[in-house]
């Protein structure tokens, strides 16, 4: 079953790194500004449709306990970096010190609520990521097949997958693509979320965030 998405997310990923203890973090972007997107290395197309499917039974029993184990209150580090299009040099980055909520109900949909802190701006702002879990799907934003993401890997630790946005612009013909790549890594007292956009198939910006329990 293939699909092109055609709704637009403001959302938020494929190198992991570990949280200490201590709540340092070795921050480290994999990819350069303006690169190129995974799918054109990979043979694929970065502005075709995703290739979503069914999840297996222990695909869904391993997703479930993840996320489960996720529930809980969490405090953490985030940097993110966003690209200028005229010069892969030309990029801002930005820290921040958050705060998360995490809430997963008993099916093992997941609602993550967070408190971006930026020390240098003295200024706070919120995001939510929300997945869904049935036993057929795991969706992201939306629980109907707009949700529908493609998986890249998965393990009992690690949810890794894409999903691609057309948004329409009256001035562009076809309209802005949109591919994100975003990678899950989590423990019972720690996890990383680290994503990737590409838009036009290029490199636009990332975002890591690390997280330990509070």
């Amino acid at each position: 079953m293939h699909k092109t998405k055609k709704f637009s997310i403001l959302l938020l990923v494929p190198t992991f790194l570990f949280i200490a203890l201590d709540g340092a973090v070795p921050f480290a972007f994999s990819v350069e500004c303006l690169e190129k997107s995974p799918a054109f290395f990979s043979g694929g197309e970065p502005f075709g449709p995703i290739v979503d499917r069914d999840l297996t039974k222990s695909e869904h029993d391993d997703i479930k306990a993840l996320l489960v184990a996720l529930d809980g209150e969490w405090r953490g580090t985030a940097r993110e970096r966003y690209c200028s299009f005229s010069d892969a040099a030309d990029q801002s980055v930005e820290d921040y010190s958050v705060k998360a909520d995490v809430k997963v109900d008993r099916y093992g949909n997941f609602f993550m609520k967070m408190e971006f802190y930026s020390s240098k701006e003295r200024t706070t702002h919120q995001k939510i990521l929300r997945f869904y879990l049935n036993d057929q799907r795991f969706r992201i934003d939306d629980d109907s097949s707009a949700g529908d993401v493609e998986f890249i890997n998965l393990t009992k630790h690690k949810i890794e997958f894409l999903y691609r946005v057309r948004v329409r612009r009256p001035t562009l013909k076809g309209g802005l693509h949109k591919e994100f790549y975003v990678y899950l890594d989590g423990r019972k007292d720690a996890f990383s979320i680290r994503s990737q956009t590409y838009t036009q198939g290029r490199l636009s910006d990332d975002h890591e965030w690390h997280f330990i329990r509070r």
